[in-house]
């Protein structure tokens, strides 16, 4: 890998991605940042383009104009999406579709459009945000944990076909982190819903965690490390909550555990 590289921050707008970006721009490597309006992404160094991850052209053009410019590019990190809360039952199929296009369909087909420049030039990294939740659900947000969850098990897949061609794929699981995310929630509720108290109590636990959680700097700090790294990890467990939850799921009963995570989210 070159000491300076081409990397694609998808969703540099803000949040985990404004801060990888600039962490990767303080490393002295070339940073194209996108977000679905490009004039969002103010980082300075940072080159800004629109993309809309629900638009596969985009996705495609985006790529081709980094490759136009720079002649390559050597990373892509895909930080982009929006979560949903809800129960299951209140959930339409549309929004389920939507969550798992953002945080997963979106990642594959970012990863389809940088993978044939990666083996041209046997060497890249592709890194995903996932989160804990794709290991430990969360009550009351089974389309988001569904979707981080397919996010990491299609990752480690993915990396037993690279390895012939020096590329390597990751993915981070972490906890709460400081972002909008709460902000930018969109709840699935409907009228007079069976599950209505329950899912509120479990949207304000879980926006609460956002508030006390890790820096999204703490998180660019990994991220930069699996793109610099001539070894890197598949799985990135950041943070206390992304080591020991999953942990602790996998030693406790099951009931304890279960009961733990009711008592966690009060319902």
């Amino acid at each position: 890998m070159r000491d300076q590289q081409v990397v694609l921050v998808v969703g540099a707008s803000s949040g985990i991605g404004a801060a990888i970006a600039k962490r990767l721009i303080a490393k002295d490597h070339i940073v194209y940042g996108t977000s679905r309006d490009a004039s969002r992404v103010k980082l300075s160094g940072v080159n800004a383009l629109s993309l809309d991850v629900f638009d596969d052209g985009a996705i495609a053009k985006a790529v081709d104009t980094i490759t136009s410019e720079q002649g390559r590019i050597d990373a892509l990190v895909y930080s982009a999406g929006f979560y949903i809360a809800g129960a299951v039952e209140d959930t339409p199929m549309g929004q389920l579709h939507e969550q798992m296009h953002a945080y997963f369909f979106a990642a594959v087909e970012c990863a389809r459009s940088v993978l044939p420049h990666l083996r041209a030039q046997q060497s890249g990294r592709l890194v995903f945000m996932s989160s804990t939740a794709g290991t430990v659900s969360i009550p009351f947000h089974a389309a988001y944990s569904a979707s981080k969850g397919a996010l990491g098990r299609w990752t480690e897949a993915l990396q037993y076909e690279l390895e012939p061609f020096g590329i390597h794929a990751s993915y981070i699981e972490a906890g709460p982190i400081q972002t909008n995310a709460g902000q930018a929630m969109r709840a699935s509720e409907c009228k007079d819903s069976a599950y209505a108290k329950r899912t509120e109590n479990a949207e304000a636990s879980f926006k609460a965690s956002l508030a006390k959680g890790l820096p999204p700097d703490r998180i660019a700090r990994v991220v930069t490390k699996a793109i610099d790294s001539p070894k890197p990890r598949v799985r990135y467990r950041v943070g206390g909550a992304g080591a020991w939850f999953p942990r602790l799921q996998a030693v406790l009963p099951e009931r304890t555990f279960r009961s733990m995570m009711r008592s966690a989210f009060k319902i």
